[in-house]
């Protein structure tokens, strides 16, 4: 797995720390946040940017409809047969809605119904489970999502992770917590860590990217 640098750094006006607006805590809490996202972000890319060389049998792309309901089933069935684990599908509310129009709620139980009718959503498909991914945006831009919201993942579950998150060496910080260091009196705290992320593509797992 490559890795590289990172760094974050945050300060606060004296003034504000007196007057107890904030403090020194709340900053290392918003480098914690900022790293966190940081991460997610960089996992979901590499998630993505393996789609491509997964090979026609496990990233497929059209409409989840009555049509191709056959296929979404068969990419179910060959991940289950590939990991020999349960399989979940994984997905936004938006890309998950497509699975939950093949869902035929003639047969479904009242507490079934009232689930779909409550949340606005179900929690199985056919017997496979269906796991929502929580989205947001980008960073400082609202109209970029951070997951697509025409993408399905069909993943196994119960065997060793196929995303691996890697940090070289130690982590550095330094903490400025006092009023005479900085000429404009300044607090702030300065993070750098080394780390990567890569996906081990013989783990497999199935890609649908739902088009209208």
């Amino acid at each position: 797995v490559d890795t590289s640098w990172i760094g974050l750094k945050v300060y606060a006006e004296f003034e504000r720390l007196l007057m107890n607006l904030e403090t020194f805590a709340d900053l290392v809490a918003k480098i914690q946040k900022a790293i966190d996202a940081y991460v997610n972000e960089a996992i979901y890319n590499s998630l993505m940017g393996i789609g491509a060389t997964l090979g026609t049998q496990w990233h497929k792309t059209g409409a989840i409809t009555e049509a191709t309901k056959k296929d979404f089933d068969t990419l179910i069935m060959d991940v289950g047969i590939a990991s020999d684990s349960e399989v979940v599908v994984m997905g936004t509310r938006a890309a998950l809605s497509s699975v939950y129009d093949l869902n035929k709620v003639e047969w479904a139980s009242e507490k079934v119904k009232d689930e779909k009718y409550l949340t606005g959503r179900f929690g199985y498909y056919d017997g496979v489970r269906l796991v929502e991914l929580k989205q947001g945006f980008k960073k400082n831009d609202t109209t970029q999502y951070l997951i697509s919201n025409t993408t399905l993942f069909v993943m196994p579950v119960g065997i060793e992770p196929m995303i691996k998150l890697v940090y070289e060496g130690d982590t550095q910080m330094y903490n400025i917590q006092d009023a005479g260091t900085n000429m404009d009196m300044t607090y702030s705290s300065e993070v750098q860590t080394k780390l990567g992320v890569g996906v081990m593509t013989n783990r497999k797992f199935g890609m649908w990217d739902i088009t209208v």
